[in-house]
Formats: C-alpha cells, structure tokens, sequence
C-alpha cells in the first residue's frame, strides 16, 4: 500500500499538516509526493512567468528535501483542472494509492475539482485526507452574532484577535526519515533561472522571517509607508501565496519572539494585521463565490461607463502616463514582478478612477506580472480601489499621485531609480517634472501626462455618481 502527498499552494516539509498525517504512524507504507502543474489553468488565471519560475524553484528545494526523507516528488504537467483530476485517477489506480493527502484550497474552481475528485477516488476505494493548513482559521469560523462572515475587516479582526488569544497550535515536526528507498531518483522539476530577489526554500524564508522579526519589525509601523525604502516591509509576500511560508509559522516564531505582542498597540501588531488581511481576503472568497467569478460585489458598480480608452490603458502598463509615480511602480512591476502594496493601491486608483478603466483589466494585468500573485488579496485590493467590492473606499476618495509621492518620498529616490530620464529633475519638481521645464531650456525624454489630474477626479465622481443614481431610481 503506498500514501500520496498532492502539494499545491504548500510547497514545504515543515508545518504541512497533509505531510505530517502521511508520515505520522507510518510502518509499511510507501510515501510518494506530486505536483500537478495545470500549465492551460495558469494561462487562464494569468498566472505570471515570474510566480510560475518561483513555483519551480521551490519545486526543487522541495525535491531535494522530500528525497533526504526518502520521498519521491513526481512532477506532472496538465492541462486544466479536468485534466489534474484524471492523471490522479489514472495514478492512483497505477502506483495502487490507497491514501491521498493535501491542504485545502478555498476558490470556487479549486472547491469543484476537489469535490468532483473526491469522489470518484471513494468509489475506487482510495480515501482523501483534507487538511486546513493555508489559513490560521478556516472560513467559516469568524462569524458575526448572526452566523454570517464579516463584511468588514475591523469586526473580523477583533473577532480573529480573540479567537487567536485561545489558540494552542504548536508548529508540526519535520518528519524523520524512512528507510524504504528503492527507486531511482530522477530530476523532474523544469528548468528555472535564480530569482534576484527572492531566494528559493522554506529555509530561507523562515530565516527572512525570524531577521524580519527580530530586526525590522519593530520600526514597522513608522516605515511601512515609505515605498522607496526595501526594507519598510517584510517582503514575505512570494513565500506566503505559494505556501512555501504558513501563516502559523508567522503566528508561532512571533509570539516566540514577542509573548505579549497580542497585547494592544504592542508594535509587532502592526505587522501581523498584513497577515489578518490576507485571511480576511480568503474568507470573503470563500463565502462569495461571485467574487472568484470576476463580478463586482456591488451590483450597481456594474452600469459605470467605463472608458476603456486602449492608448491610456497601455500607456499606464508600460510606464508612460507622465504621472511619475505611477510610472515608476509600472516599470518596477514590469521588471521585478514586486511592488510595494501602497503603490499598488494608488496605481489601482489611478487606472479604475482617473483613466476610467474597468478594475478588471487592471486586476488581470497584475496577476500577469505579480511574483506574489494572490487571486483573493490581489481581487479584494483592485474592488476596493474601484469602489466595488465588499470592504472598499468611498468612490469619492481618489489617491493623488504627486501628493502621494511628496509625503512618502519628498527626494523622488524611488523616482530616480526607475525613471533615469528624470534623474537631472530638481527635488522639488520631480512629480511635476514639466513645471520646472517651462523656465528652462531643457528637453525631457519623458512623456507629458495624459490626463488632467483634477478634471479626471471631477469626471469619476460623476460617472460614479450617475450609476449609483440609475440603480436607487430602478429600485424605488
């Protein structure tokens, strides 16, 4: 009889609870792992190259790993989901599995594959062991009084907090090593290049983690904000959406470290509300299925007359909107798949309110260059910034980019190091580069702006307000 580990969005030995059930009272069985790599369902879901390269090297720390403990990893590719569900009939049924165990996904097509698979598996008498070990708390349970989900994060919070204040969980053991090897070991992973910016293993991320801690994470709350600075943030965010890095292991080595920091105000709170959003964003998914179906969670969003316009919408992808900001996190998303999270937003409100951009071409094209492309974080974000989602701005408030910048980097160092055309540009003048140029004979290779910022915010409140208007009047 043989067990089968099917990774997914856990790529690590340490605290893997589907990991730890297979090889716990283990005497006689055999233990085999897979990757199932759906190469058409990324496409579809717009994964990018960078995330799909970073899922590969993990896939080979993770190999070497697996194979110390005498685990085989098998890499397979699919084309869809679909495709996924056969292959692991077919392989069950071939290598006679007769246990199969994996962590939980939460979106809706991920729900339906694993259902669908489930039981056919049962009635070719191969049992599934489902694990909850991608979220600290399951969705579904932080419910309001009324047993419904939060719809706000601050509610969800105080509920989490609380609920966590009980919590016992202890990190799994790394499993010990078997003695049953008796194939050959064969390199299945497909060729990767090293990511700069990110080195590949749990290993290294626990080390990122624990220096984050113990260093940086006491500053957190006064540095978060300054984008142009590396170090304003944990930079955790690739580890964590490819599960190479749990959620509880950020719980447990920061509650080591710091016993008290569920205390309120304590600094390192700061910090791990990033990691309470992220659970918010998947509970959301989880209980709206709508949201993973590319709609707006506010129905009336959905008569805004969108513009559209193509030469805007490629301009502000490549970098080239005259707004210097916002062309600095383009060109830095563009090359390093990585952008600070407050970019994000005001890059997100720049499209969806002052180019009039529908927030789904935006949401897509992120995905399509995130290294730390989350479907849940990655959607929430884009329906709060456009103002149609279930935890949002008002539709009214708008980020300025120049007033962004000169309160977070009044010396336009993130500026000048994504923007060399700008770099000869006064401090005073550099989100503004063409007032300093009208008293100087100075030729800028860069382009003037494309919109008018005011006029632009004027018009989205109005075409904003004209659909909410149309939507009272047909519900009256």
């Amino acid at each position: 009889m043989k067990r089968l580990i099917w990774f997914r969005n856990d790529l690590r030995i340490s605290d893997n609870q589907a990991v730890h059930a297979a090889c716990k009272n283990n005497i006689d069985s055999k233990i085999l792992a897979i990757f199932l790599a759906p190469i058409q369902q990324w496409k579809k879901y717009h994964i990018s190259a960078k995330q799909i390269n970073f899922i590969y090297e993990n896939l080979s720390y993770l190999e070497e790993k697996l194979w110390e403990i005498d685990i085989h990893l098998i890499y397979h590719e699919c084309t869809d989901f679909e495709d996924c569900i056969n292959f692991l009939i077919y392989f069950c049924k071939n290598e006679n599995i007769k246990e199969i165990f994996y962590n939980r996904q939460y979106e809706f097509d991920e729900k339906n594959r694993d259902f669908k698979l489930e039981n056919i598996l049962k009635s070719h008498g191969v049992d599934c062991k489902k694990f909850d070990n991608t979220l600290i708390f399951k969705p579904g349970t932080i419910l309001n009084k009324k047993k419904n989900l939060y719809r706000r994060y601050i509610p969800f919070k105080k509920k989490f907090l609380k609920k966590l204040a009980k919590n016992t969980y202890k990190l799994l053991k790394y499993p010990k090593k078997f003695t049953f090897k008796k194939f050959t070991k064969n390199t299945c992973v497909p060729n990767f290049y090293q990511s700069k910016f990110f080195k590949a293993g749990e290993q290294s991320a626990l080390n990122h983690l624990t220096f984050f801690l113990k260093n940086l994470s006491k500053n957190y709350n006064n540095t978060r904000k300054i984008f142009h600075n590396t170090d304003s943030t944990s930079n955790l965010s690739p580890y964590l959406t490819i599960g190479v890095l749990s959620p509880q292991q950020c719980f447990c080595i920061l509650n080591n470290l710091y016993p008290n920091f569920l205390e309120k105000k304590h600094f390192s709170l700061y910090w791990f509300d990033q990691i309470i959003w992220r659970e918010f964003y998947q509970h959301i998914i989880y209980g709206y299925p709508l949201l993973s179906m590319n709609q707006p969670f506010i129905k009336w969003t959905e008569d805004i007359k969108w513009k559209n316009n193509i030469y805007q919408i490629e301009a502000w992808k490549s970098g080239e909107t005259g707004y210097p900001l916002i062309d600095a996190t383009m060109r830095q998303l563009n090359t390093t798949g990585w952008i600070h999270n407050r970019l994000r937003m005001i890059s997100a409100s720049f499209l969806t309110k002052n180019l009039l951009v529908n927030w789904k071409i935006g949401e897509e094209y992120f995905m399509s260059k995130l290294l730390d492309g989350n479907f849940s974080a990655n959607n929430s974000g884009w329906q709060w910034c456009a103002s149609t989602g279930i935890h949002i701005t008002p539709y009214f408030r708008i980020f300025n980019p120049s007033l962004q910048g000169r309160l977070y980097d009044i010396k336009g160092k993130f500026i000048k190091k994504w923007l060399p055309e700008l770099r000869d540009v006064p401090n005073k003048y550099i989100y503004t580069p063409y007032n300093w140029t009208k008293s100087k004979k100075y030729q800028l290779k860069y382009p003037k702006p494309i919109i008018d910022y005011n006029y632009s915010k004027k018009n989205a409140i109005l075409e904003y307000s004209k659909a909410k208007e149309k939507n009272n009047k047909q519900n009256k």
